[in-house]
């Protein structure tokens, strides 16, 4: 069964001992990945076949929010991390093992469909 996505969103946030609303980082990949208004890249939309499944793979583990392909030819990814200010060591070390080298990584502002924005940890790679 599917859960409506207004129910999805009502567990984004809590409010806290001074009655201020605060996101709830214990939601699970999937639900922030719903709720998120961007969408990982298809991996069925990627020609190379090692590529593809890389970030099939990446699209559907832990802690990976979200995963954009910017250049396939030279590969180029992006991949969102469900925390504030880290790529899990586990995305990073996932990556040196298939010959990708970090080229930026820092924190961003990401939109939700809620019309809010939440910080999330990101990471850019290039093949090496």
């Amino acid at each position: 069964m599917v859960e409506p996505l207004h129910d999805i969103l009502s567990d984004l946030y809590y409010e806290d001992h001074n009655g201020e609303i605060q996101f709830n980082r214990s939601m699970s990949v999937g639900e922030l990945r719903k709720a998120m208004v961007y969408d990982s890249t298809d991996p069925e939309g990627i020609e190379d076949a090692g590529l593809s499944e890389l970030v099939f793979q990446l699209s559907t583990s832990y802690p990976c929010v979200l995963v954009t392909v910017y250049d396939e030819e030279n590969p180029h990814l992006r991949i969102v991390d469900r925390h504030e200010n880290s790529v899990s060591t586990t995305t990073l070390e996932r990556m040196q093992d298939e010959g990708y080298e970090v080229i930026e990584a820092g924190a961003d502002d990401y939109e939700y469909k809620d019309d809010s924005t939440h910080q999330h940890a990101f990471a850019e790679f290039k093949r090496q």
